[in-house]
């Protein structure tokens, strides 16, 4: 029998179910981030992240340039606070 890729199946370890739950939180946690798509590597994951316009966030219409407000909604600090928490994570049940 012939191997074919769309008929394996992955299963993520324990870390891995972790990283990919924190990921898609990010959207959850944050209204002006949507997750468009990510795909889990053995040792990295990618991703990608899209900032919403201040127009997106409040549902209207109209061209706009993405905005961030304030520290928290910057990509930079998405991803520190991905890192953070997955590290603090892998860290835990490493031991």
């Amino acid at each position: 029998m012939a191997f074919s890729a769309a008929s394996a199946l992955v299963v993520p370890t324990a870390i891995g179910t972790k990283v990919t739950e924190c990921f898609q939180n990010i959207a959850r946690q944050n209204s002006a981030i949507e997750i468009d798509c990510f795909c889990l590597m053995p040792n990295h994951l990618h991703g990608v992240i899209i900032i919403k316009s201040e127009n997106e966030k409040n549902g209207t219409t109209g061209a706009s340039f993405p905005t961030v407000p304030d520290k928290e909604q910057s990509l930079p600090e998405v991803i520190r606070a991905f890192k953070s928490v997955t590290t603090r994570y892998y860290n835990k049940i490493a031991q």
